[in-house]
């Protein structure tokens, strides 16, 4: 009867010594099992700078001076050399000189320079002795920006004008206003000199 429960009472002891030995499972701290999106595939192309934030830029003090004062002197050296105005013609006898010089500055107000140029060298070849013809070119070729062209004429004009000192001092003034758009201010100043001078002989 011994030998038949001998069996059963091991086994529970064995059964119970096994319970011990195996205690409850450790606890375990949680980690955070979350990872970070994966990046996009612009993100991955974009090389690292382009992923890094801008850095502050440094606010530099500007520099001292007066802006207006700037603007006006930029704007002053962008402005195109501004022409006398033309002295008034003597009569002409001749209506083609009349007709192509009425044509030539409805063609110059325009903006038509070269066709303006090209009626009064037209009516030069009939009247080539005629002084304002030679000074009303002069001041075109002037607002061209013809510098030079602008004081042969005036000095072409000058020649023939016999005297006439209002005529005379219309081509100082496109002289010094020639010579001065050169860099060429002395004589710039000689012209004004004289400009003025047959200015007051005519007052």
């Amino acid at each position: 009867m011994q030998r038949l429960l001998f069996p059963p009472l091991l086994l529970a002891a064995l059964a119970v010594s096994s319970a011990c030995s195996f205690g409850p499972p450790a606890s375990r701290t949680p980690t955070d099992s979350r990872q970070p999106p994966p990046a996009t595939e612009s993100e991955r192309k974009a090389p690292v700078e382009s992923r890094l934030p801008a850095p502050e830029m440094e606010k530099l003090p500007l520099p001292e001076g007066d802006p207006e004062r700037d603007e006006r002197d930029t704007a002053a050296a962008d402005r195109p050399v501004k022409a006398p105005e033309p002295a008034p013609e003597r009569a002409t006898a001749s209506p083609a000189v009349v007709a192509l010089l009425e044509t030539a500055r409805e063609q110059a107000a325009g903006g038509e320079d070269e066709k303006a140029a090209a009626n009064l060298e037209r009516a030069l070849r009939i009247e080539p002795k005629n002084p304002w013809l030679w000074h009303r070119l002069g001041v075109l070729r002037l607002q061209q920006g013809d510098y030079q062209a602008a004081i042969d004429l005036a000095n072409k004009s000058n020649a023939l004008a016999s005297g006439n000192r209002r005529l005379m001092a219309g081509n100082w003034e496109l002289l010094a206003r020639a010579y001065s758009a050169l860099g060429n201010e002395a004589e710039a100043e000689r012209a004004r000199r004289n400009a003025r001078q047959l200015g007051a002989q005519q007052g």
